[in-house]
């Protein structure tokens, strides 16, 4: 096929904004279409080669074909998988490992997407969630796609063989349209219900092939018809590249994580790649074909699939040091892994892809390719560590017990979590108490449920918890990323709790929330005062908790990691396990809060930022030898309750009271 250094430059953009989408740049939070441009570039590409191949010689070397693949994705993967893999262990504890490490067999097997697709999802699972190779996800799809499409593309050929001119030309359009209507329809139909599975599994996305399978049949249709006249400066070229690179580049900016569930707006970005890869069979127009060929995207274009390897492991170990904490320094990590991808692109895929390698024979390369993954699987699943180990390691115990340090409302099974709707309100205390006290939140404003029993005591007080994990206190609708689609249980749940609430008519609600949700200020004010209102009407006081700070590293694992060693990098980084100007946005989110408790009738604000982090300096540990954190947001359970006189301070301040502290003389009585 004609070399098209346009489409090089096409990759270094598609490219470009999947690494600045993860280093979480607000304004290319769409940034994930770049995988799509990829998908319509591979379907493109391969369908051209395929059919070229079948013109030319009236078949396909099946064989051929694989071996090529393997040599040009195989070495680079396995690379990647296996630095990354001695860096995570040198530089992480067991736990952080094992959590974020966790993909690393399907990884290595071309069938991560399936494994993301499936997991059981698990809300505290944090460092699940940083997973290292979450990004080979693409890479299953892609390697699903050329182990099937070669076969159906055969099926077609041979059917149309003997036939007519004109049958034999339309049968590959058939099988293009069967596959990627249907494709397309499996995506529109699991959106609905099942949006992991439309973003994941492959027969959900191989429309998007199909896309560019379409445009390159076209292509070979029309230059077999020509007889490739097609000139240089065809004046269609620059008008049909320029819509394109418009389409991809409108997506990225005005696409959020939402949008990824919506099958119509998924096409978008691929109808711009299928604009640019059709504009020409080259890139030697004038205009923005030349932009595209320049020598910096041509270089980027041509290390693309490199950098798309190590950039995310590059920013997840960066953010798992507690080094990426913000968007600049995530961009440092992305920039940095350019230069692990640019090695191994000279000095692994370039010999085995263009060198002597590639000259060696098609199925001894398919059998060491094959050999390779299998040995690969076994290695990572043999490399992971057993997570009841890692508890029981006595280094560990401390990280060990602040993981599991958490509310009792948890075994007491009050959260449903995203499974239903159903209101499942936890009694302690006394159920016939005079007064009741009720916590409303999601987990990290009922991780405060400790300090009640102390403050509001037996057997006057009844105490009330109703908590819905990731539901913010905020009357606004919420696209939830672990599940992929809109919380619409969270809604729900919401109002039955609070209409529930109102009823029992408290002395006392308080309701508080995580301050880490994508709400503009609007949203947190006018959503806060419009469920705040709502509470009034029942509870004599209402306290709105604001949300804490975090850390952008993982607690108990940096514990863990200082308990067994003092690497390098957190030596040069300075204080360990703790960080200094991560407070910022907490404290803006509490001063919209305060602004909507103040329009509301006995409302008022319970901030306690500098509780968790006094001065701003958010530690994992702390000054009493206490862990503070079970995970990166979340306190333990052990820290709340040793804070419970301070929260008792404060709400005196705002005019709420509990149970009169006891006397030392009565307390020793007891």
């Amino acid at each position: 096929m004609t070399h098209r250094p346009d489409l090089q430059g096409l990759r270094a953009i598609a490219v470009l904004l999947v690494v600045l989408s993860h280093t979480g740049m607000a304004c290319l939070s769409g940034g994930y279409v770049g995988v799509d441009v990829f998908f319509v570039l591979s379907g493109s590409l391969i369908t051209g080669r395929l059919l070229d191949e079948h013109a030319s010689g009236g078949r396909i070397d099946l064989p051929r074909f694989y071996a090529r693949r393997l040599r040009r994705l195989l070495p680079g993967l396995a690379t990647m998988l296996i630095g990354v893999t001695l860096l995570a262990r040198g530089l992480l504890s067991p736990a952080e490992f094992g959590g974020q490490a966790a993909s690393l067999p399907w990884a290595s097997s071309w069938s991560s997407n399936v494994f993301f697709a499936l997991s059981t999802t698990d809300y505290f699972g944090d460092l699940r969630g940083r997973d290292l190779f979450l990004h080979t996800w693409s890479l299953g799809v892609e390697e699903q796609f050329y182990l099937v499409w070669p076969l159906i593309l055969l099926a077609a050929l041979t059917v149309a063989r003997g036939r007519s001119t004109g049958a034999c030309a339309r049968v590959p359009w058939i099988a293009i349209a069967t596959v990627g209507i249907a494709s397309l329809l499996l995506h529109a139909y699991w959106a609905l219900g099942q949006p992991l599975l439309a973003f994941y599994l492959a027969p959900a996305r191989f429309w998007e092939f199909a896309a560019g399978a379409g445009v390159a049949a076209w292509q070979h249709a029309r230059g077999t018809a020509r007889a490739r006249r097609t000139r240089p400066g065809e004046h269609d070229a620059l008008p049909l590249q320029m819509a394109g690179i418009v389409l991809i580049l409108a997506s990225a900016l005005a696409f959020g994580p939402q949008t990824s569930a919506h099958t119509l707006a998924c096409a978008i970005p691929a109808i711009g790649a299928m604009c640019v890869v059709a504009a020409r069979r080259d890139g030697s127009a004038q205009g923005l074909p030349s932009l595209l060929s320049r020598p910096a995207l041509v270089w980027i274009g041509d290390r693309s699939y490199a950098w798309y390897l190590w950039h995310w492991p590059a920013i997840a170990l960066g953010a798992s040091l507690g080094l990426a904490g913000e968007t600049w320094q995530a961009c440092a990590w992305a920039a940095g892994s350019l230069v692990p991808a640019a090695t191994a692109y000279r000095l692994v895929e370039l010999p085995i892809w263009r060198g002597g390698l590639a000259r060696y024979p098609a199925r001894p390369t398919i059998l060491a390719g094959t050999l390779a993954s299998v040995f690969l699987f076994a290695a990572a699943w043999a490399l992971l560590p057993d997570g009841a180990a890692s508890v029981t390691d006595p280094r560990a115990s401390l990280a060990a017990r602040a993981r599991a340090d958490m509310p009792p409302l948890y075994r007491a099974d009050c959260d449903d979590w995203f499974a239903s709707a159903a209101l499942k309100p936890c009694v302690y205390g006394n159920p016939q108490g005079a007064h009741t006290a009720v916590l409303i939140g999601d987990s990290i404003g009922t991780q405060w449920y400790g300090v009640l029993p102390e403050i509001f005591r037996t057997p006057a007080w009844r105490l009330v918890v109703l908590t819905k994990s990731a539901c913010p206190m905020v009357d606004e609708p919420i696209f939830y990323t672990k599940i992929g689609r809109n919380y619409t249980v969270c809604a729900q749940w919401r109002d039955a709790a609070i209409a529930y609430v109102t009823a029992l008519r408290p002395d006392v609600a308080f309701v508080g929330s995580s301050a880490e949700y994508a709400f503009s200020r609007q949203q947190w004010t006018a959503g806060s005062v419009r469920l705040l209102e709502r509470l009034a009407a029942g509870a004599k006081r209402t306290v709105v908790i604001a949300g804490t700070p975090g850390l952008s590293f993982d607690g108990p694992g940096c514990l863990e990691r200082r308990a067994a060693r003092v690497s390098l990098v957190e030596l040069a980084a300075g204080d360990l396990c703790a960080q200094v100007g991560g407070t910022a946005h907490a404290a803006q989110v509490g001063t919209w809060l305060g602004e909507a408790a103040r329009r509301v009738p006995r409302t008022a604000l319970l901030d306690l930022a500098d509780v968790v982090c006094p001065g701003g300096r958010c530690s994992a540990l702390d000054a009493a030898g206490v862990p503070v954190f079970r995970d990166r947001q979340h306190l333990t359970d052990r820290f709340v309750r040793g804070r419970a006189e301070q929260v008792r301070q404060r709400l005196a301040l705002i005019g709420v009271e509990g149970t009169e502290r006891p006397t030392t003389h009565t307390a020793n009585r007891r």
